[in-house]
């Protein structure tokens, strides 16, 4: 009885690594989530970006000027991705892709970047109105990000 329950596991167990890979951000874990670009702590506090490519792999970032600047340097690495960051307000993961992003030096970020994510483009644009920022429309974001950061850039 149990050569074949056992047998039964590990098939399901195989069959089911077999599945496609899920591609969701998850929740950040401070205690272990270190940002792969300026190598401090990622806090969940609505600047958290994070990257799954088609295995799986999931890196977390503190900022999403970090994930911006990290696959600029690392293209090939990010084949297949999807990106996610946090909502600057609800702290809600929104696909990179269907963020609105605006720049807002007065609010801070983990890296002062000034760079903060949006689900809903009022939102965003009440928000960019309340702190003198700029808007940046969705689809084009990562290039914007590299563009206004590669001179601006923390280095350790």
């Amino acid at each position: 009885m149990f050569r074949s329950w056992g047998a039964g596991a590990l098939l399901l167990l195989l069959f089911q690594s077999c599945g496609p890979v899920l591609r969701e951000p998850r929740e950040v874990r401070p205690e272990s989530d270190v940002c792969p670009e300026c190598r401090m702590t990622v806090i969940p506090e609505g600047h958290a970006a994070e990257s799954v490519d088609s295995e799986g792999t999931l890196l977390v970032f503190d900022d999403p000027g970090c994930l911006a600047l990290y696959v600029h340097d690392h293209p090939g690495q990010f084949h297949d991705a999807s990106f996610f960051v946090q909502d600057a307000q609800s702290k809600a993961w929104v696909a990179w892709d269907k963020a609105i992003f605006v720049r807002a030096d007065d609010v801070p970020s983990p890296m002062n970047y000034g760079w903060h994510g949006f689900s809903t483009e009022a939102r965003a644009r009440t928000f960019a109105t309340n702190h003198q920022g700029s808007h940046v429309a969705t689809g084009d974001a990562l290039a914007v990000l590299v563009d206004d950061l590669k001179d601006r850039r923390w280095k350790p």
